[in-house]
């Protein structure tokens, strides 16, 4: 069985605006020990589960010299230029492509760029679990994540019966009732009452025919990248703007999901992605020096010189980004809601 991941790197992070902008997306934010969110996912990835040489990254064709310095051990051929922004479901189509014309038996997984995974020996594990069961059976097999509260900014995976490869006596996947991609909140509760709904992680694990077969009936749009990968260049602009999870994943009849129980953690906002780093006791932090007096709940974030240190006195509940040309101040609920207001900037924003 053959394993190709295809690390999924095309989006700019717009709820990470300021810190991550279109030149230097969230996949390059880097993390407390220096390295890249993008980094991370490879090295979770290659030697352990796979050869470098089947790891690939798909990402905006401007910025491939910014990625290829953050994919070691994957050389540059291993990057896939990305000739325009079309979501997931083009980046699923032209894997899909790719390893159709060089191994059409072989696993493909799709995973995101930008995930903090505490637990990388079940990471590994899970996904391993993924592969053996997608080799043996059509179907596209999914982790997810186990629902805590209602929330409506993940895709929800309802579960039904256990599922079992042929050759393995249990396996952690169950077949997927429903595919809901983000309801609102009174949906999300309702779904949290089932007991049976997994958070959708974005990763999914399937053979090139299987993936294939679902293009075809599902998202005949998409074939002629499938048919045509070595044309990507020129059939990205014509393709339909969409994320695979609404052109293939919520009408499919072969999904199944397991629980990703490895520690993920979503850095898909700036409070969220500053809690990765330090804070003091009174819940202050970031990844820039920072003091803090008499101050709480704080979240500082830049890309300013480590020699800047930023000062709060008196205040609570405030995130602050700095860069090169930007200071923001807002409320960590504002924060939170930046792809609503974000529209009210001036356009030199």
């Amino acid at each position: 069985m053959a394993i190709y991941a295809f690390i999924l790197a095309g989006g700019s992070g717009e709820r990470l605006w300021p810190l991550s902008t279109a030149s230097r997306p969230k996949p390059l934010l880097a993390l407390p020990d220096g390295k890249s969110l993008l980094a991370h996912t490879i090295s979770r990835l290659v030697d352990s589960l796979l050869p470098p040489e089947q790891c690939f990254v798909m990402a905006p064709a401007n910025l491939r010299e910014a990625f290829c310095r953050n994919m070691a051990p994957l050389h540059e051929a291993q990057f896939l230029p990305e000739s325009c922004a079309r979501n997931t479901a083009a980046a699923a189509a032209w894997a899909c492509g790719l390893i159709r014309a060089r191994d059409p038996e072989g696993v493909i997984a799709l995973l995101p760029a930008d995930h903090v995974i505490q637990d990388v020996p079940r990471f590994r594990q899970r996904l391993a679990d993924a592969a053996h069961v997608a080799a043996s059976c059509p179907v596209i097999a999914a982790l997810g994540i186990p629902q805590t509260a209602p929330n409506s900014a993940f895709g929800h995976l309802i579960c039904g019966a256990p599922f079992a490869a042929p050759g393995m006596i249990e396996t952690p996947f169950r077949t997927v009732r429903r595919f809901i991609e983000k309801p609102d909140a009174a949906l999300s509760a309702r779904c949290l009452k089932t007991g049976a709904c997994l958070w959708n992680a974005g990763i999914y694990v399937a053979q090139a025919r299987v993936l294939e077969a679902a293009f075809r009936v599902l998202a005949p749009a998409w074939l002629p990248l499938i048919e045509n990968p070595r044309q990507a260049e020129t059939l990205y602009p014509a393709l339909p703007v969409c994320a695979v999870d609404h052109a293939i994943m919520e009408q499919a009849d072969n999904l199944i999901a397991a629980p990703a129980d490895f520690g993920w953690r979503d850095v898909g906002l700036l409070t969220q992605f500053a809690a990765c780093f330090p804070h003091d006791s009174q819940g202050n932090g970031g990844n820039v020096p920072l003091v803090a007096l008499r101050s709480e709940h704080c979240e500082v974030l830049g890309d300013a010189a480590p020699e800047r240190t930023t000062l709060l006195v008196g205040v609570k509940d405030l995130v602050v980004v700095q860069t090169a040309t930007m200071t923001m101040i807002c409320s960590r609920e504002e924060a939170d809601r930046l792809r609503d207001w974000r529209g009210e900037l001036p356009n030199a924003l």
